[in-house]
């Protein structure tokens, strides 16, 4: 589990320079069964400001973007309970992770639900 968080001056030569910044919780762990062959899976949890979907469909809340040589994931969760995973993070309590995702198709797979705990996921 690592937890990052970078800062930046956004316009910075502009009459109104504002702060920038983002953070990001990254899990690495092995899935319980192969997916594609691969058993390491590095999931990039990051802060989605904008709780609407739009109009794509199927919604999804992230995507598998690599499944060679590990699998990695990147999934956007609302503010609110991005705080919450982050606190469970930094604390080291944030230890399992379960998702659920379509057949990579090409290295790449959408990913409709995914959760964070401290114990194990049944």
């Amino acid at each position: 589990m690592h937890v990052h968080m970078s800062m930046s001056v956004e316009d910075a030569k502009s009459l109104s320079p504002r702060h920038s910044g983002r953070a990001w919780i990254e899990v690495r762990g092995l899935f319980d069964e192969p997916v594609k062959a691969q058993t390491e899976v590095f999931i990039s949890v990051h802060e989605e400001l904008d709780e609407n979907f739009g109009t794509v469909r199927p919604a999804v809340v992230g995507h598998v973007v690599q499944m060679r040589p590990e699998c990695r994931v990147v999934v956007g969760i609302p503010t609110r309970d991005f705080d919450r995973a982050w606190t469970l993070a930094a604390g080291g309590r944030l230890t399992h992770a379960w998702l659920s995702m379509a057949v990579p198709h090409y290295n790449s797979a959408a990913v409709p639900s995914v959760s964070f705990a401290n114990e194990p996921i049944e």
